[in-house]
């Protein structure tokens, strides 16, 4: 398992809401109103949030929840977001990963614990643009998937 180490302090929300500290670290409206959501989200318990600080303020979120997807059971990856100052950057405390790459590793990871206990074998997301679709694909092997209604989704077996 993706361990958090050195600088770099976990907090798990289950049906709790986030800080409002974390809309600081938001650099634009929007994500402000995509972090507000996520909170909202992980206040009644829909999702449950994994958040990655660093020097005690937000560095990066990952919101994980149980799915179905054309029938297909699923973790899916909700949110995903990372601080503007940390976009991009690689760290040695995250075995010298993006904190992004890092956050994915955890829900693989996290999605493989739950398979071992239910019936789910593939994690999901939504990608918000073709160029984190080529990042998820490459990256990761995540494989597209158009459901009934033609949301494009991208599969990963665990």
């Amino acid at each position: 398992m993706p361990r958090w180490c050195g600088i770099f302090k976990p907090r798990k929300f289950v049906a709790t809401k986030l800080p409002t500290a974390y809309l600081t670290r938001a650099s634009t409206e929007q994500e402000r109103q995509f972090i507000k959501q996520l909170s909202s989200s992980a206040e009644k318990g829909s999702i449950v949030v994994y958040a990655l600080e660093l020097d005690d303020s937000l560095a990066g979120l990952i919101g994980l929840s149980a799915s179905r997807v054309d029938s297909i059971s699923t973790v899916q990856i909700d949110y995903l977001f990372v601080s503007s100052e940390h976009r991009g950057s690689a760290f040695e405390e995250l075995a010298n990963t993006k904190i992004s790459t890092y956050l994915i590793d955890l829900a693989i990871v996290l999605a493989k614990k739950i398979s071992s206990e239910v019936g789910v074998r593939w994690l999901a997301l939504v990608p918000d643009n073709d160029k984190l679709e080529e990042f998820y694909t490459k990256e990761f092997g995540f494989k597209p998937h158009n459901d009934r209604d033609k949301q494009r989704y991208l599969f990963l077996k665990i």
